[in-house]
């Protein structure tokens, strides 16, 4: 039978339905944000011209589902330790593989992917364990591939106990934490905190009082997206990093 530690079953919970599936990127707040890294992640893959993925510690298997929108080019490959996670995934996204897998020992040859992704997982790994992941994501990452990490930043404060991270980071501690085996390409803040008049007026549009759709819908794709869904690295409350293989 799998163990799970105390962080791992509370994710587990989350996973009697496949809860990143249901998420609406025009008309609610937590969507807005889920796919405002999640598609700035597929601009990267897009951008780095990447043919083989693997998304490492994929869930629900949400971002490969987003990934298909740019055609049958890509090779697709998720893993994560939860099988009920992995069940869904194989289901929503059969362009995709997937495997049960411990990141810490994956099932993949040396050298398989031109990326690999590590979405919104990096703070869910005990901090002790993190160096001998990415010792593993080096490995099946090709010569110069590209590893790209979405971590919410310090903005988001440190984790409470009962949480389901270890911990949050800033641009530096990230770099540091990755540094052995990866070297930074790009650091982007997304989810800019901190007061701005336009704001205003989404608390004007989105209330207890009163709620008008169309204008919601508007200020999600067009004004969220424009002004603070990428930001400065100092400024968001999530990182989104691109990091290089070092070669040695």
């Amino acid at each position: 039978m799998q163990q799970f530690n105390d962080k791992q079953k509370l994710q587990e919970v989350s996973y009697k339905t496949p809860y990143h599936w249901f998420s609406d990127d025009a008309l609610s707040q937590n969507g807005r944000l889920y796919f405002g890294y999640l598609n700035f992640c597929v601009s990267i893959a897009k951008k780095l011209g990447t043919i083989s993925i693997l998304d490492a510690g994929c869930g629900d298997g949400r971002f490969l589902g987003q990934m298909t929108g740019l055609g049958n080019g890509y090779f697709l490959f998720g893993a994560d330790y939860s099988q009920r996670a992995i069940g869904f995934a194989r289901l929503l996204v059969p362009q995709a593989q997937f495997s049960v897998s411990n990141l810490s020992k994956l099932q993949y040859e040396p050298s398989s992917f031109d990326a690999v992704f590590l979405i919104e997982t990096l703070e869910h790994i005990e901090p002790s364990n993190i160096s001998v992941i990415l010792k593993e994501v080096s490995r099946v990452l090709k010569k110069d591939g590209a590893l790209i990490i979405t971590v919410p930043s310090f903005l988001q404060g440190i984790p409470l106990p009962g949480s389901k991270h270890y911990q949050h980071f800033t641009a530096k501690s990230l770099t540091e934490t990755v540094s052995d085996y990866f070297c930074a390409d790009g650091i982007f803040g997304q989810d800019r905190a901190g007061f701005h008049i336009l704001k205003l007026l989404y608390k004007f549009i989105d209330n207890k009082f009163i709620d008008i759709k169309p204008l919601r819908k508007f200020y999600n794709k067009h004004i969220w997206t424009r002004y603070f869904n990428i930001c400065d690295k100092e400024k968001g409350r999530r990182l989104i990093a691109i990091f290089k293989k070092k070669n040695t």
